[in-house]
């Protein structure tokens, strides 16, 4: 029998002769001895490249799979973008791949390569920005799990299915509850009247019912994006009925305290962050978005208040209004700090912290604040917060949005600017570009707060 230029007897000779030494034995010939190699098939060589390729783009194609599928959820509950694609690009290099991920308002980027140096393939996929702090706190215990490879992918993605269905941890009547408590309390702060706080509560009830039957009317939600302008024209216009009654009342403050919950302050606060750390498409998209909504809101309650005047032609206040003495802020400060909470949906487990950390950065913002110059309070309250946020996330391994958002509320300049763009409708043009300024201005103020906050204590790699 012939092998490949090898007769297989010759060989069986050879060994006999050969004597049995390492020193003269290299893969079973004589050194410097050229014997013909006998290798597989060609066909079978390239069988078997083939399927060692395809099972590492199996491997690739399901790691990139999964980070979009974490990405996803992260966006969807809150997650900022830098943290999500630090994470996304620090569980890539963890299974032995390259990536790099960007993300806007409405799109996660994905490139993706086996390595470095390989031309990297990129995929662009839909996400959706939101807020649930609890179902983010979910996420982020499975994050920590992946990262200390704990669970396998497929486990992953079954934990991700079920964070997705989880229910409100406090249900419908405590959220409509929160909504009423807000509005009271914003309405204190805002300087107005027993009569002012009273029907911010109420007309805070409205919003919360546009919010919970608009989305669930027509196919897919087809009425959600009429929530802001729906709720900012049943409130202004409910307010505009009462004032009928009770001339003294401020309209202003009422429909304002009432959809405080809505205000979108954070999220032009965040755009403007974002354009200052040079992510100027997802940052003009993050603003854009905050700056339509307040807009929306604001044409809505021109709409309400003006229908109602045309048809009953309610009375001018040109009276002052009676606020109610500084102490009762004691009061008013902690119910929206808790009504907050139960808005965003924070768990039981992180609750008390978020409640701890607003104190403690009204606290620091009153106290910069008697300081004669309100902007250098909200500037150095918001670096105060972030370093205790960062800290406290460090410490307890959990994302630092569970404090950082509620905190951020607290502060923004949403309500400066709806006040402003109201003005600017009622022909008060001077007044109104001038609080829609103070509104960029604290909004910005905020912005540094939160770049020199996270210089003096960075934030961690966690979601």
């Amino acid at each position: 029998m012939e092998g490949d230029g090898i007769e297989v007897d010759d060989v069986e000779a050879r060994r006999k002769d050969e004597p049995q030494d390492s020193d003269t034995l290299n893969g079973g010939k004589r050194e410097g001895e050229k014997v013909p190699l006998t290798l597989p098939q060609s066909s079978t060589l390239e069988e078997g490249l083939v399927e060692g390729d395809a099972r590492n783009e199996v491997d690739l194609t399901s790691t990139t799979r999964f980070c979009i599928r974490i990405g996803q959820a992260a966006f969807l509950y809150g997650s900022p973008g830098p943290n999500v694609e630090r994470f996304l690009e620090h569980v890539m290099k963890q299974h032995g791949f390259y990536g790099m991920f960007r993300a806007t308002q409405s799109e996660l980027i994905c490139s993706v390569a086996k390595s470095e140096s390989e031309l990297p393939q990129t995929t662009i996929v839909a996400i959706e920005c939101d807020l649930d702090m609890y179902k983010l706190a979910l996420l982020a215990d499975l994050a920590n799990k992946v990262l200390s490879m704990e669970v396998t992918q497929n486990d992953s993605l079954i934990e991700l299915d079920k964070i997705a269905k989880t229910q409100n941890p406090w249900g419908d009547p405590v959220i409509w509850a929160s909504y009423v408590l807000a509005g009271a309390a914003l309405a204190n702060l805002l300087g107005g009247s027993w009569w002012d706080i009273l029907t911010s509560s109420f007309g805070s009830c409205l919003c919360f019912l546009v919010v919970l039957i608009l989305p669930k009317i027509g196919n897919h939600g087809a009425f959600t994006k009429w929530i802001h302008l729906v709720a900012g024209f049943v409130t202004a216009a409910f307010a505009s009925l009462v004032q009928l009654g009770l001339e003294d009342l401020n309209v202003g403050i009422c429909t304002l305290s009432a959809i405080a919950i809505l205000i979108p302050g954070y999220t032009v606060s965040v755009g403007v962050a974002e354009i200052v750390a040079n992510r100027i498409v997802s940052g003009f998209a993050k603003l854009a978005n905050g700056l339509l909504v307040l807009i929306w809101q604001v044409v809505g309650a021109w709409l309400g208040f003006s229908f109602i005047n045309a048809v009953a032609n309610v009375p001018s206040n040109e009276n002052e209004t009676e606020s109610l003495p500084m102490a009762w802020q004691a009061l008013f400060v902690p119910l929206i700090c808790i009504s907050l909470i139960f808005v965003f949906q924070v768990g039981t487990r992180d609750a008390p912290w978020a409640l701890l950390i607003m104190g403690v950065t009204y606290g620091s913002f009153y106290g910069f604040s008697r300081l004669k110059a309100n902007n250098l309070g909200v500037f150095l309250s918001t670096v105060v917060l972030v370093v205790i946020a960062n800290g406290w996330a460090k410490l307890m391994n959990r994302p630092a949005s569970l404090v950082l958002v509620p905190s951020l509320v607290l502060q923004v300049s949403g309500s400066i600017g709806f006040q402003g763009l109201f003005h600017v409708i009622e022909g008060q043009a001077e007044l109104g570009t001038a609080q829609f300024e103070q509104m960029l201005i604290i909004a910005l103020m905020i912005v540094v707060g939160l770049l020199a906050g996270n210089t003096v204590l960075p934030p961690g790699t966690t979601l």
